[in-house]
């Protein structure tokens, strides 16, 4: 059977996941800007709204304004929905088919505060967010947002934003700056960039072409001691160049977004939030096209920015520290770890892994009184390479736990950068 004739005659039909849905009709939502739906004395309420406001704006009648105060004496003035911080989505919205559908909507918590320039609404995993902007007509973003609530209680294909996608390839981008330091710690043992400087010297000098210098250094490098290593690290940085390719799919972060799947779910869901059931019937929902990219359901809720946040005790504070005093206790201590160098030498492991099995040896934490726990992982190495390696460098893994330890903190900033660690 056709899938287009199934939802036409069932109302169910499969997303852009390839998971079966059903189409909830929003044309008879109802919103108060008032958060008074839960409450039993509405038309009480909204007279005393109204009063209110020709209070506000000195237009008061003597008779008005003994009814105003009768209203406040009789309880129906500013309730629990106005008082509370927290309002709940079953306050501003009656909507019995969704929470018949899904009655821990009733629960979700919905405010109204001063989002970022651009932005309408969020939803955390928990609580919807909309706009201050939008406290008299917030409908299509409302049901765009809870279009995402019920994408992760389904366990739908969820949205995201330009920051996902953003975060998305910069790490894969850190991985390959790492596979390609590890590259570079070969060739450079094997005088490589010696070799390409030497030779484009003959292809200036018009003694060989471009093509043959590419040749050379080919065979150069496959002709090397080195040959089986550097021929693994160019085949990994390979690999991973498939990944950033496949992440990015040739657009912006600010295009994945616009084309994620959840989002264009969400987006339909609002511009249908008015057809009647005929009309819902008669226009297929958009499930996306060749350009639809999808965001895991794990990743699009709540703090996505950094791993490293919830991890570390970011709340310990360090009063006072003062640099130039901590580099002097440095200069005058005695040393708290020894390193010989031998750790960490080149084989068929690369060094990203074998820091990390180290530091997982060791229980992938070090504690510092005046810092808290540290997690020591995969991810910290790849940053921590991503800013430049040598045979130093990479001998000095084998005593990161030893300082984070016992070494002297000789400077700390709390939420480096905002970004929670």
């Amino acid at each position: 059977v056709d899938p287009e004739t199934i939802r036409q005659e069932t109302g169910w039909f499969r997303g852009a996941d390839d998971l079966w849905r059903f189409e909830i009709d929003d044309s008879g939502m109802e919103y108060s800007r008032w958060g008074d739906m839960r409450r039993e004395d509405r038309a009480e309420y909204a007279r005393f709204r109204e009063l209110e406001s020709k209070f506000i704006e000195g237009t008061l009648t003597e008779a008005e304004q003994a009814e105003l105060r009768s209203l406040i004496d009789q309880g129906h003035g500013h309730g629990r929905a106005d008082e509370q911080g927290a309002q709940r989505l079953s306050d501003f919205i009656r909507h019995e088919e969704l929470f018949k559908n899904y009655p821990q909507l009733r629960q979700a918590g919905l405010r109204f505060a001063r989002l970022p320039e651009g932005t309408r609404g969020s939803f955390d995993g928990r609580d919807i967010t909309l706009d201050e902007s939008l406290r008299d007509a917030p409908e299509d973003t409302l049901v765009h947002e809870i279009q995402h609530a019920i994408q992760r209680t389904e366990g739908f294909s969820g949205g995201a934003s330009p920051e996902y996608w953003r975060k998305k390839r910069q790490d894969i981008v850190e991985t390959i700056s790492g596979a390609r330091a590890n590259l570079d710690m070969w060739l450079n043992d094997i005088g490589y960039q010696d070799a390409v400087r030497a030779s484009m010297e003959k292809v200036a000098q018009g003694e060989k072409t471009l093509e043959q210098h590419q040749k050379d250094m080919r065979a150069f490098k496959e002709n090397s001691i080195y040959a089986e290593q550097i021929a693994k690290c160019e085949d990994e940085i390979r690999r991973y160049q498939e990944q950033y390719d496949s992440i990015t799919h040739g657009m912006t972060p600010s295009e994945q977004y616009w084309n994620t799947a959840g989002e264009i779910e969400a987006r339909d869901v609002a511009a249908r939030r008015t057809m009647t059931a005929e009309q819902r019937r008669q226009t297929r929902p958009d499930t996306g096209n060749e350009d639809t990219v999808f965001a895991g359901i794990e990743d699009w809720m709540g703090d996505l920015d950094e791993e490293y946040g919830p991890m570390m005790q970011a709340d310990r504070r360090m009063e006072g520290a003062d640099t130039q005093e901590g580099v002097e206790r440095v200069a005058a201590m005695e040393p708290v770890a020894s390193i010989t160098g031998e750790g960490f030498r080149k084989g068929d492991t690369d060094l990203i892994t074998q820091v990390e099995n180290f530091f997982s040896e060791q229980g992938n934490r070090a504690y510092n009184p005046q810092l808290g726990e540290v997690v020591l992982d995969r991810r910290g190495v790849k940053s921590d390479i991503g800013h430049g390696i040598g045979r130093k460098k990479a001998a000095a893994f084998a005593a990161v736990p030893e300082v984070i330890a016992q070494g002297q903190v000789v400077d700390y900033q709390s939420n480096w950068k905002d970004r929670g660690y």
